[in-house]
């Protein structure tokens, strides 16, 4: 049998146009209306993140297009995709931001997206194609693309081993790093592991699970930490010893919602700090070899519900020592226990779990194209300081980022920022992100909090992790309302 195989040819984006009739929706009517279709369900703007920091599409894989009929001849011809219906809408869509179509919902935040996708790269004029005459000839080759391994026929899925062993796949890199250091510390056995990197990743991809660990992930792929070496541990080891006994895995915990839940249950383990420690590498640091929370016992290796309870506070003050030499959760008996009143700042909130709230690159990324540099650097800074060493500065900074963003956008001086969003949301098409009670709620509080917290001589808002999940509850309406300071200015 003989199959026609295309020929090479780099192809203007301009004369490209999506195929209406592809396979992953049903026929279309328009290019927006297939637009709209790809941007909701086909990861479109993933891809689109992922061209840009590569270059370009990926070489191994061109497109497979043939020619639109009654569009004309030679450099007048169009060509509609055969294969790559979703890189195409990811390039177009770079080209030009403003080509997101009007029904889009959220149409503002996509061109922002693609907006500044657009300026970290150099326009692609071409695209590499393969062109055949037309859909049928490129069917055979389309059937080992998508439809399985076929009995050794198509494409053959690697194992989330052989992944791992590929230097060049980032998130599977990093689950090897956690891997083989949790194996290295005797927190599991490697046989206990096997076969479950693809878990792994789906929680390392987790920007809420990073957050969780106190993880940095660098562009090599490579983990960096940021929690003190003792929470670290106490958290690692409850990861591994869940992932390696299946209390998680990539069936129970596919969606976000479930990894995030699962990173808010690491943060409330008995036992943690909470504290920070300038980023640098994942392993043990000669500063903190003091800190001894890796117990060489079966529990500690495979149980998946044992983990070390030290609870040394911030200051340096230590528990009383178990028999086995590792501090344990309970005080020293002590005949004066003192008043606690004697100290001025302790966590006294039991639900302040998070070291910092965290940098969210989408609202970043709409403070950035307002450009209003104190609007940027009050949100890194009350986002990134460390709790609950400096719980009273993040509120304090949530509230001025609050009165600035809405002073900004237009409040009148003497009015309130908490009444002032009430008042707008419903323009800006965020008035049930959160629901009214939930959003009324958490805007009084930061109010509140934070205007008592700077003025009282004594009284202030000392629960962080209350201050953490107002902020993520109220990230839709930062993001709409910095959208729309940048919309009117250009």
């Amino acid at each position: 049998m003989t199959v026609e195989r295309g020929e090479p040819r780099d192809i203007a984006l301009a004369r490209l146009q999506l195929n209406l009739s592809n396979p992953r929706f049903e026929d279309m009517d328009g290019r927006d209306e297939a637009m709209i279709a790809l941007l909701q369900n086909e990861q479109i703007v993933e891809l689109a993140r992922d061209i840009v920091a590569l270059g370009g599409i990926n070489p191994l894989e061109r497109l497979a297009v043939f020619p639109l009929e009654g569009t004309g001849d030679g450099e007048d011809q169009q060509y509609t995709t055969a294969e790559g219906n979703r890189r195409l809408c990811a390039l177009l869509l770079i080209d030009d931001p403003e080509a997101v179509p009007p029904d889009m919902p959220n149409r503002a935040r996509y061109v922002r997206t693609f907006t500044d996708l657009s300026h970290r790269i150099a326009p692609l004029l071409t695209v590499p194609c393969q062109v055949f005459v037309d859909m049928n000839e490129t069917r055979p080759w389309l059937e080992r693309l998508h439809n399985g391994a076929r009995d050794g026929t198509g494409r053959r899925r690697w194992t989330p081993e052989q992944q791992a062993r590929n230097t060049s796949d980032l998130t599977n890199r990093a689950a090897t790093q956690l891997r083989d250091l949790g194996v290295e510390l005797g927190l599991v056995d490697a046989q206990s592991l096997s076969r479950t990197t693809t878990t792994q990743q789906r929680f390392i991809s987790n920007s809420r699970f990073r957050q969780a660990m106190g993880l940095v992930r660098l562009d090599n792929g490579r983990l960096e930490r940021t929690s003190c070496w003792s929470d670290f541990v106490i958290m690692l080891q409850q990861f591994l010893s869940d992932v390696a006994n299946g209390v998680v895995n990539s069936r129970s915990h596919n969606a976000r919602g479930d990894i995030n839940e699962y990173a808010q249950r690491l943060e409330q383990l008995e036992g943690l700090e909470r504290r920070g420690v300038p980023q640098g590498p994942l392993e043990r640091r000669p500063s903190e070899d003091g800190d001894n929370h890796v117990q060489d016992t079966d529990d500690s290796r495979h149980g998946a519900g044992s983990r070390d309870s030290s609870n040394d506070n911030a200051s340096g003050g230590g528990g009383a020592q178990s028999e086995a030499g590792t501090p344990s959760s309970e005080p020293p008996p002590s005949e004066d226990q003192g008043n606690p009143d004697d100290n001025p700042a302790p966590n006294r909130n039991p639900r302040s779990r998070r070291n910092c709230i965290g940098i969210d690159d989408e609202i970043l990324a709409s403070l950035r194209r307002v450009g209003v540099p104190k609007l940027i650097d009050l949100y890194i800074s009350f986002s990134s300081v460390q709790a609950p060493q400096h719980a009273l500065l993040s509120m304090i900074g949530c509230w001025s980022f609050f009165e600035t963003l809405t002073r900004a956008h237009g409040r009148n001086d003497g009015a309130e920022f908490s009444g002032y969003i009430n008042s707008i949301v419903g323009r800006l098409g965020v008035d049930t992100q959160p629901a009214r009670n939930a959003r009324t709620l958490m805007l009084a509080w930061i109010a509140n909090g934070g205007n008592v917290t700077k003025h009282d001589w004594q009284a202030a808002a000392y629960d962080h992790g209350q201050l953490c999940n107002a902020v993520d509850t109220l990230k839709p309406i930062i993001v709409a309302i910095a959208d729309d300071i940048a919309d009117r200015q250009g």
